[in-house]
């Protein structure tokens, strides 16, 4: 099961990819970016916008968060997979598919 829509296990940051958009229970609550290249990390509380995830090329297709929240997974349909910082938004490691 992979959805485009993730909470951090503190509840406390929300992260949603454009093709969230399909998913009413998301976008009822939260906005969704435009570009589906983007991910977007909301504040769970306020809606507010905490950081934006910017680097692949094609769309975001699946996102997690790592067990202790420090960290966001991200892969997309340009094969790569992208490991993201969530307190600073800053990318840590790009893996590419041969």
């Amino acid at each position: 099961m992979c959805t485009k829509s993730r909470t951090v296990p503190d509840c406390r940051t929300v992260a949603i990819s454009a093709s969230a958009s399909e998913r009413t229970d998301v976008t009822s609550s939260f906005p969704t970016p435009n570009d589906q290249t983007t991910v977007v990390c909301l504040d769970a509380d306020t809606g507010a916008e905490v950081i934006t995830l910017r680097g692949h090329e094609r769309a975001v297709e699946h996102l997690a968060f790592s067990p202790d929240g420090r960290r966001i997974v991200t892969s997309s349909s340009d094969r790569s997979v992208r490991i993201w910082d969530r307190l600073t938004g800053k990318e840590t490691l790009a893996m590419r598919a041969r």
